[in-house]
């Protein structure tokens, strides 16, 4: 968790690739996600850390994760 003052398309824009965006509020780095919980709409994180996803990023996410 970081403190950032900007918008999180700003900081989406910096990142490196396998940064996506998930949520509003989320951007998380795909490298690091151990279980994609579709039916949930949640990321199971490789620290245990479980995160949202939106509806409207779950077809993004879900094309990255079968393709990573």
């Amino acid at each position: 968790e970081y403190g950032f003052y900007g918008t999180l398309e700003m900081l989406q824009e910096k990142l490196p690739d396998g940064f996506l965006r998930c949520h509003r509020s989320y951007i998380v780095n795909m490298k690091r996600v151990k279980a994609l919980l579709s039916k949930q709409n949640l990321l199971q994180m490789a620290d245990s850390v479980v995160v949202p996803f939106s509806r409207s990023y779950k077809k993004i996410l879900k094309e990255y994760w079968s393709n990573g």
